[in-house]
């Protein structure tokens, strides 16, 4: 394998036997393979790629399409009925909850097991547990029974000991999705860092917006089966338009405003400690073009609208969103500061930043805006208000639809017969 290769992979697949009754194993023996008395499910069928070095690949799918089983017999914790791998350097896997630790065990105890596993001595995990309690922030828990941990205290753990036995190929599972936004936040900045010192990761998630900022390349798997591989972006934009077809609805959420964010409001779901996060909504206020407050706007006019957020600690940048719906949640669009290359004050105090809209193209009818405050790459959700500030647009111009774009009609000259059959023939 070639040296700038981290994993090397096959052919791999995964074939179950499922017999429909217990005297049909019996009989699949005395037979010796002369007959079948089961059914195959391929869990994943062949599959081969290669991952650089410093290189993170995405693997995309609902549940049940492969993505985990891949991972596990990667990890070596699941045999493999066919094809080969390789991994080169040493290896951590972060896998489902629950994967790896003794529940009866402490955390400390669990983190020095965990070195044992890759060959790392108790001396040498005692000294770098001072950096896995920092980072995981379990404090006294450290030494309390895994079994008594929540699902966030246990992710927080598994991460900090997987990323602190310096592993050169780190396989990530889904866990992230578990915990709140600050250590996900925290994840996922490490992972970067990680990588830019050349650590090779195999990221498997159903969060495109995590694929997009974090991945080179990802590989969408369906029922065990390759459908799409590339370009991180390329990939995820396909994975999306796919399941909102299947679910039957429009393209409500984009990157607009939600990139990478969760359905759930973690605006609600904020601890009442705000500080815990790195930044907060406070409201918004419409204007017009003479800088008054309104809530009422003509077609063709001037929308302004003033964002004030609270910045509650140090942070490496922040984006804030907006959103346009219809009163009938009709989603219209949705514009970000990172879109359109913005940074953002991010100093603790608190902030403003005006969304300027030069000329409304609205068709009439009542509106609200959606807003959002992210991380640097609206990866983890701060903050967000499903309804931030309301308006209605009036206007001579009625016609269907939503919005009247800027245009002209131009007469053109007249067509004669001939004309016509010219282009007919």
């Amino acid at each position: 394998m070639s040296s700038d290769i981290a994993i090397d992979v096959n052919g791999l697949a995964k074939v179950y036997r499922i017999f429909r009754s217990p005297p049909d194993r019996l009989k699949q023996v005395l037979w010796r393979g002369r007959r079948k008395f089961y059914d195959e499910f391929w869990a994943l069928h062949p599959i081969s790629f290669q991952v650089k070095r410093g290189e993170c690949v995405g693997f995309l799918g609902k549940n049940g399409s492969g993505k985990s089983t891949l991972l596990q017999m990667i990890a070596g914790t699941l045999d493999p009925s066919h094809g080969s791998f390789n991994v080169s350097g040493r290896l951590s896997a972060l896998l489902e909850l629950g994967a790896g630790f003794n529940p009866e065990f402490t955390g400390r105890e669990n983190v020095i097991l965990s070195g044992a596993l890759l060959g790392i001595s108790a001396a040498e995990m005692k000294e770098r547990l001072p950096a896995i309690l920092e980072f995981s922030e379990l404090g006294d828990f450290i030494d309390k029974p895994v079994k008594t941990y929540s699902s966030g205290m246990y992710v927080r753990l598994a991460f900090s000991a997987a990323i602190h036995v310096e592993p050169e190929v780190l396989l990530v599972d889904e866990a992230l999705s578990v915990g709140d936004a600050a250590f996900q936040y925290k994840c996922l900045k490490r992972i970067r860092e990680l990588r830019e010192q050349g650590m090779s990761i195999l990221f498997v998630t159903h969060d495109t917006g995590a694929v997009r900022t974090l991945c080179d390349r990802v590989f969408w798997l369906d029922s065990g089966n390759l459908i799409s591989q590339g370009p991180a972006v390329e990939v995820a934009d396909q994975y999306d338009s796919f399941m909102r077809q299947k679910a039957g609805i429009g393209d409500a959420e984009s990157e607009g405003v939600s990139a990478g964010s969760r359905s759930k409001d973690q605006g609600t779901a904020r601890a009442e400690d705000d500080t815990r996060y790195a930044a907060s909504l406070v409201g918004g206020s419409l204007r017009d073009h003479n800088n008054s407050p309104t809530g009422l706007f003509v077609i063709g006019g001037e929308l302004n609208l003033e964002i004030t957020y609270e910045v509650h600690q140090p942070n490496d940048g922040l984006v804030i969103g907006a959103a346009i719906f219809r009163n009938d949640d009709l989603y219209v669009t949705g514009l970000n500061t990172r879109l359109d290359h913005l940074q953002i004050e991010k100093s603790p105090g608190r902030h403003s930043i005006t969304l300027r809209i030069p000329k409304v193209n609205l068709l009439g009818g009542d509106y609200y805006f959606k807003a959002g405050i992210f991380d640097p790459l609206a990866r983890v959700r701060w903050d967000f208000s499903h309804r931030l500030a309301a308006f209605r647009v009036a206007g001579p111009y009625v016609a269907e639809g939503v919005m009247v774009p800027e245009h002209d009609w131009i007469q053109n000259k007249e067509v004669q017969s001939g004309d016509l059959r010219a282009v007919g023939s």
